[in-house]
């Protein structure tokens, strides 16, 4: 997982919501979830990727950017 990519995650109450990793420590993801102020750890297992962020690190990583 990236900083950008869409995750869905489960959160008590609300059951699974769809959000943004917005960070990434050593252990856990932070995610943003869509509508909240606020922000979410999670372990990187309890998170599904549903849409990669495509940025400049792939462009990079192709050869076509300088």
């Amino acid at each position: 997982p990236r900083v950008g990519d869409r995750v869905r995650i489960r959160i008590l109450g609300s059951g699974q919501v769809e959000g943004t990793i917005v960070a990434i420590t050593a252990r856990r993801l932070r995610i943003k979830p869509d509508g909240a102020t606020g922000t979410v750890l999670r372990a990187p297992h309890n998170a599904k990727i549903i849409k990669q962020d495509d940025g400049p690190a792939n462009i990079a990583a192709t050869g076509t950017g300088h």
